[in-house]
Parts: structure tokens; sequence; C-alpha cells
């Protein structure tokens, strides 16, 4: 039974939507998480776990103690300058290159691509004290940075086995207690966000 030109173009139609709405569907970005960090400092006795994240398992370390173990990736409240330890901290060295930047205050909104991060190997196997002139950011060679609320931060997650890029955004800032980011994979730079 051939078919009414009516029924070809609702065809024609439809197919276009679904294409319409698959073509929205892979423009979307990557999904976006939520996690509270506590203060490592702050609540040490408590449960220091809580301060350590893994974006690979997506978990706090104290959720999943025996899987992340030392894996951690960012850090809240590890480091207290002048009673302050409102700091994300990454790696202390050793093969771990990762680093963390600061990139101001920013919505999720206005983040259309991935900034470079270079990872070369440290120079010193700890954070140092700033010299004059000189930020604890770069003293410590992008290992430690200022939480700031609404600030939007990169991490090049770089080891022996893995190498990817994280953004992250500071929603809720209890100062020296907590922290709420949200946070997603994305894509390295210069590949566009899908």
């Amino acid at each position: 039974m051939p078919r009414s030109k009516l029924q070809v173009w609702r065809s024609v139609i439809l197919s276009g939507l679904l294409l319409c709405v698959a073509a929205v569907a892979r423009a979307q970005p990557p999904a976006l998480h939520k996690v509270t960090l506590f203060s490592r400092l702050g609540h040490d006795k408590v449960d220091h776990a809580k301060s350590a994240y893994n974006f690979y398992a997506m978990a706090r370390a104290d959720n999943y103690p025996k899987t992340i173990g030392n894996r951690s990736n960012l850090f809240y409240g590890s480091v207290a300058l002048d009673g302050d330890s409102d700091w994300f901290s990454v790696s202390g060295g050793g093969s771990e290159l990762t680093r963390i930047k600061d990139l101001g205050l920013k919505r999720w909104r206005e983040m259309v691509a991935t900034p470079f991060i270079a990872v070369p190997p440290h120079a010193t196997q700890g954070i140092r004290v700033p010299r004059a002139g000189e930020s604890y950011e770069q003293a410590s060679e992008e290992r430690v940075t200022n939480v700031v609320l609404g600030h939007m931060y990169v991490i090049h997650i770089k080891g022996d086995k893995e190498d990817y890029y994280v953004m992250l955004r500071v929603d809720e800032l209890a100062p020296s207690d907590y922290c709420t980011i949200s946070w997603r994979v994305v894509p390295p730079p210069n590949q566009p966000w899908k």
C-alpha cells in the first residue's frame, strides 16, 4: 500500500525533530556532580577523610577508604595560613604531577573550554614558604590554592596511570569548616565540550 504525501511529510518532520534532539543532547556538557568537603584541620578529630575526594571514583575518602586509600585528587583544609584553612591542595610531589589553578569568579554557563595547565616535574618535594612577591600558588607549583566562594578551578590530574582534567566551582563555603563544590570531568584543552 503506497504511503500518502501526508505520511511521508510526517516521517520527514519526525526524523528532523529526532535529529535536532540528538544534536542538542550531544552538545550538552559533561554531567555535573556535587560534594561537600570538610576542613581536614577543623574536623581532624571526627574524620579527616571527609576532606579528601577522588574524582575517578566519584567519592569522598570516608565513603570508600579501602578503595580510595591515598589516591585522593583533591584535599580541603589540609593547609592553614594565619588560622585560615580554606585552601585546596593536590599532589604533594613524587611521580604525581597534578596541578590546580584558580580561574576566578565564574559561573558554569561561562565555561566553554578547558584551560591548559602544564605538568612538568616538580622542582621541590613539598610546599615551601613564598619568597618576596611570590604567592602560595606559585611557591607550591600550583599544588595549593585559596578556596573562594563562587570561584571556578581547573585541575590537571596527572599521575603514572591517569591524565585528565576536572573543573570545579565553590558553591558554598563556611570558612575553615566546609565547602560544597560542583564539578565535572572535562575534555582536554583544544577539544570541544560536548
